[in-house]
């Protein structure tokens, strides 16, 4: 399952890498995309304004999924 841009943008602002006014002004840049096109645009946006480097926006994505995993456990059961 994709990373929403909401998951991606949370996870940003979590670890304070970018203002409130930088993630606004870097989703306006996406908002017309197809869903699941969404959230890898976005970071590479960050990447090619020098936000973050690819290194940080792939361990962004990967924290993500990590964490819906987590919430998940193991054979679809929530942990226990």
């Amino acid at each position: 399952m994709p990373v929403s841009l909401e998951e991606f943008c949370g996870q940003i602002s979590e670890l304070g890498l970018l203002s409130d006014s930088e993630l606004s002004s870097a989703q306006a840049t996406v908002n017309s995309l197809p869903a699941n096109e969404v959230t890898r645009a976005f970071a590479k946006i960050l990447v090619r304004q020098n936000k973050v480097t690819a290194f940080q926006a792939q361990q962004l994505i990967e924290q993500v999924c990590r964490r819906r995993l987590a919430g998940i456990g193991m054979g679809g059961l929530p942990p226990e």
